[in-house]
């Protein structure tokens, strides 16, 4: 057996390992969904608990938005003037075309 067909049937057997490995996790995320709907307290909180589920959304929101990497004055002032100027450039070129096309109208009924 030469070389290229050892690499060939080492990364066939990869990919299979890989497809049974994502199998497995599929399995268990699939089992993981039909306990929480079996289980008493998954249903019965969300009915129960409306305001304990807003705080616990909240609560979530708020630990999300600690993650964020948000950018310093500098950042936002030079993104906010490349905004402007390119909607300014856009404006002016839909208004050109407006115009021209206005005008080509006016001339072909006139």
């Amino acid at each position: 057996m030469n070389r290229e067909t050892k690499r060939a049937m080492a990364r066939q057997q990869r990919t299979t390992d890989q497809g049974e490995r994502l199998q497995q996790l599929r399995r268990g995320q699939q089992e993981k969904q039909r306990q929480a709907l079996k289980s008493p307290s998954g249903g019965g909180e969300r009915k129960s608990g409306g305001l304990h589920g807003i705080v616990k959304f909240g609560n979530e929101v708020m630990a999300e938005l600690r993650k964020v990497n948000w950018p310093d004055r500098k950042t936002v002032a030079g993104y906010t003037i490349v905004v402007l100027v390119a909607v300014t450039i856009i404006t002016a070129v839909i208004f050109g075309l407006d115009y021209l096309f206005g005008q080509a109208v006016v001339a072909l009924y006139t």
